[in-house]
């Protein structure tokens, strides 16, 4: 008899076990240690303290068309947000642009954080561009988030494309 078999008896061989077995089943799911993806978010990511900016280089895709490519020292962003947006507006987007990337951490802290320096920058009168990310894992995938606030979930989040 294999071990699913006996499972399956176990399970069965009584009307109670089956009833105490259903209700203990949608107890955790109600209160939500049971999750079911609804969507294509996986969570809310965590920062990461252990990683080596070679395993950083690829393309990280977001909301509203919003990409950047890593190189192993360089980048290049398109419809990048602005770092400022409650002065220039939630529709402060920088169409395109480039530069070099360094990692750093957290004042006081382990977890990671990538600076993304623009050539050539902004005018005075042009939003700034978003220039610091958390580097994180969300379920086991590799994203890059702006963690302006840890109790809450960030609004901006890239995600790796798969390679």
């Amino acid at each position: 008899m294999t071990l699913l078999q006996r499972a399956g008896r176990w399970l069965f061989a009584t009307p109670p076990r089956i009833v105490v077995v259903a209700a203990v089943s949608l107890t955790l799911l109600t209160v939500g240690y049971l999750r079911i993806p609804t969507g294509p978010s996986y969570g809310c990511p965590r920062p990461l303290s252990r990683l080596d900016g070679d395993s950083l280089v690829g393309d990280y895709t977001g909301s509203g068309g919003m990409r950047i490519t890593l190189h192993p020292s360089t980048f290049s962003v398109e419809n990048w947000p602005s770092g400022d947006i409650g002065f220039h507006g939630a529709d402060s987007r920088l169409p395109s642009g480039s530069g070099r990337w360094s990692m750093d951490t957290y004042a006081g802290s382990d977890e990671k954080l990538l600076r993304l320096s623009f050539e050539g920058g902004p005018g005075a009168a042009e939003p700034k561009p978003l220039q610091f990310l958390a580097v994180g894992g969300d379920r086991g995938h590799r994203v890059l988030f702006d963690d302006e606030d840890p109790d809450v979930c960030p609004d901006t989040v890239l995600t790796r494309a798969p390679r």
